[in-house]
């Protein structure tokens, strides 16, 4: 997972770049400001407000346990790739 940073900007570099692609890609993506909560971040206030307006409502939300596991996985990764200095295929399951 080289090139992956925290911030404005994502790094992604793929392990077979398809031919009609470079195999890193930059985007870019706009974090608003909110101050006075949790990250100081507009995205998190809109995450906790979903959250709690589905708590209300009793509304399933919007990203279930299954897509959580999913970024879980992709966090092993991410965390175990560069301390093997190898290519680490995400866990099953």
């Amino acid at each position: 997972m080289r090139g992956l940073t925290l911030g404005p900007h994502l790094g992604v570099t793929r392990r077979t770049p398809l031919a009609s692609t470079p195999p890193t890609e930059t985007h870019t993506f706009e974090l608003p400001e909110k101050k006075g909560v949790y990250g100081n971040k507009q995205w998190m206030y809109d995450l906790a407000r979903s959250f709690v307006q589905g708590v209300r409502s009793n509304t399933a939300p919007e990203v279930g346990p299954a897509e959580a596991r999913c970024v879980l996985r992709i966090i092993v990764v991410a965390y175990k790739s560069p301390q093997t200095r190898r290519w680490v295929d995400p866990p099953a399951g």
